[in-house]
């Protein structure tokens, strides 16, 4: 077995990843509208958009509990669902995109993922934390 061969099913998760955060970004909820920060963001010229990871955990409890556990394996899946929702809703003639890169940031309940820097341990690298 090749090195290609093993990164083939990796990209076929990314991209499942990617189409089920796109389709989180772009749900219709009465609790959050991301699309419309998507377009605040936009239109105040910013390159992060805040998410609730409690909202993730209402649409998806596996992909909240994957980017607190496995971070490296699903950020750059979300991160890539924000640029292509940004590629499709952005106004050519009002904001420039070539240049910049679009990234996620988190909110919310971190659950034992919020510790203090005194309970920080090695047992946290790797994992997403809230540092207080």
């Amino acid at each position: 077995m090749s090195f290609l061969d093993d990164s083939v099913p990796q990209d076929d998760q990314m991209r499942d990843r990617s189409r089920i955060f796109e389709e989180f970004l772009e749900s219709d909820s009465p609790i959050y509208n991301y699309k419309d920060d998507i377009h605040r963001m936009l239109r105040n010229d910013h390159t992060r958009l805040i998410v609730n990871i409690d909202d993730l955990r209402d649409y998806n409890r596996e992909f909240a509990n994957g980017l607190l556990k496995h971070p490296t394996d699903f950020l750059p899946a979300f991160e890539d669902a924000l640029s292509n929702l940004v590629q499709r809703v952005h106004d050519a003639e009002k904001h420039e995109i070539s240049s910049k890169s679009y990234r996620i940031g988190f909110s919310g309940s971190f659950g034992d993922h919020h510790i203090s820097p005194r309970t920080l341990h090695a047992a946290q690298l790797g994992k997403m934390i809230s540092l207080e």
